[in-house]
């Protein structure tokens, strides 16, 4: 029993490597790739708020790429990171006048 968790463990392991080498994903993998659900991507597909594409008309396609865009976007920045933006925002200002 042990020796078949192991397997199973492992054949799961090499399915996540392989997603992460594909630059096509279907909607089954886009969903366990970025973890939103099937039913999800599909209303986010249906209101074109995610990039893909149907070359059959049917079946649902999305880049790798396109997704990591998508999960990124509305990124919370930093403190950090805004107090950056406010510096060099006051300094365009200034050099300006």
């Amino acid at each position: 029993m042990e020796a078949i968790e192991r397997l199973e463990r492992k054949i799961d392991e090499l399915r996540t490597a392989f997603l992460f080498q594909k630059s096509i994903l279907t909607l089954k993998e886009a969903s366990e790739y970025t973890g939103l659900s099937l039913s999800y991507l599909y209303k986010l597909t249906h209101t074109n708020s995610i990039a893909h594409s149907k070359p059959t008309g049917k079946k649902i396609y999305f880049e790798r790429e396109k997704l990591d865009a998508f999960m990124k976007n509305g990124a919370v920045k930093t403190i950090s990171e805004l107090e950056e933006e406010v510096y060099s925002h006051a300094n365009r200002n200034r050099r300006k006048r």
